[in-house]
């Protein structure tokens, strides 16, 4: 019984690690878009494509 119960702890947990392998390997494709490089560029570097205008709070 105890085996039993180490081994079924031990397959959700492979469960669990290839359910997040998966969502990483989601997230290393999305990364390779332009998509993504068009939102770092306006989130981190604040570029910003021609035909935008841009508001900026006051602070």
């Amino acid at each position: 019984a105890v085996y039993d119960a180490k081994a079924s702890a031990l397959e959700d947990s492979i469960a669990g690690e290839q359910e997040r392998t998966q969502e990483i390997d989601e997230q290393k494709e999305y990364m390779q878009t332009d998509e993504y490089i068009a939102e770092v560029a306006r989130d981190k570097l604040g570029l910003v494509k021609g035909n935008e205008i841009v508001f900026e709070e006051e602070k």
